[in-house]
């Protein structure tokens, strides 16, 4: 059984070290916007979404492909995500939509967020 860090080692070798940095960037920039959100920030809940981002860099289309079980942390997810703008357009190359998973700590998740972001939610 792979892990899904191996999984996602696997698709980040397809890639060249342009698309890296950008996959990095819009997975950095949806993590901080999920983590300014009490109930959307990561540790103990698994989701899957699509992401589309437009030429000025902005994210113009979330879709959710897993639910965490909860409806309103679904729809704050969306809506955060929605809200990202990553300051650049993606390489033109790249194919989307963009697949991001967001793991819980107990598989593997490590997400941490800063104290600005902790600051932000209190």
């Amino acid at each position: 059984m792979r892990t899904p860090a191996a999984i996602a080692r696997a698709a980040l070798s397809a890639q060249d070290a342009v698309e890296r940095r950008y996959s990095a960037l819009l997975q950095q920039s949806v993590n901080e916007a999920l983590c300014g959100r009490p109930l959307t920030r990561p540790g103990d809940y698994r989701a899957a979404l699509s992401l589309w981002v437009g030429a000025d860099g902005a994210v113009t289309r979330v879709r959710l492909l897993s639910s965490t079980g909860d409806v309103q942390r679904d729809a704050q997810i969306i809506d955060g995500a929605t809200a990202v703008a990553v300051g650049e357009p993606p390489p033109a190359r790249m194919a989307q939509p963009f697949t991001m998973v967001l793991l819980p700590r107990a598989s593997g998740g490590v997400v941490a967020c800063t104290a600005t972001e902790n600051h932000r939610r209190g």
